[in-house]
């Protein structure tokens, strides 16, 4: 009998024990909870990737010359100012994927936007990707958001290629980490 109580007695006290930590085991556990939700949202708004200009991609070799012609093709319409370099028989990479995806466009927004310091959040709905093809595992596009441009026809010219714009927006470059 006396075995009983004292057994008894141990399984009050360390449920007692238990159940009054509990309380505060459960404080711990909701507060590494939040913790876990600010830091995944903190990684969320990291940026996914780097942007680099045309020149800057030819320059660090993350673009080859096939690359540029290929990307000024699409961005001319054709051969158009390239008919030297590229003759009229040119046919550019494919470009693959054949469109961008919804969840590489949004990520490419949102960096694009932290990379300019967009401060509004209202052009992130609106914002709109020319895509000219991916190459070496880079995307090459134009962003349309947060920016106005200048409506003036603008000329880049990198290792004799020629890129022909209708203003003052430029291609981007864009590599996934």
């Amino acid at each position: 009998m006396y075995k009983r109580i004292l057994v008894l007695m141990l399984c009050f006290t360390f449920t007692s024990l238990f159940m009054g930590c509990g309380s505060d085991l459960q404080k711990q556990i909701n507060k590494l909870n939040s913790r876990i939700a600010e830091l995944e949202q903190q990684l969320e708004n990291q940026p996914k990737g780097t942007f680099y200009t045309l020149q800057e991609a030819f320059n660090n070799k993350l673009l080859l010359l096939d690359d540029i012609k290929s990307i000024a093709f699409y961005n001319n319409g054709g051969i158009y100012g390239n008919e030297e370099i590229m003759g009229v028989e040119y046919l550019p990479i494919p470009k693959s994927p054949s469109v961008l995806s919804e969840s590489i466009k949004n990520t490419i927004i949102r960096d694009y936007e932290n990379f300019i310091n967009c401060q509004s959040t209202s052009h992130s709905s609106s914002a709109t990707i020319y895509y000219l093809g991916s190459y070496n595992n880079c995307y090459a596009v134009k962003v349309n958001s947060c920016q106005d441009y200048n409506d003036v026809v603008t000329y880049v010219t990198i290792y004799g290629v020629l890129f022909i714009f209708p203003n003052t927006q430029q291609i981007v470059i864009y590599r996934n980490y």
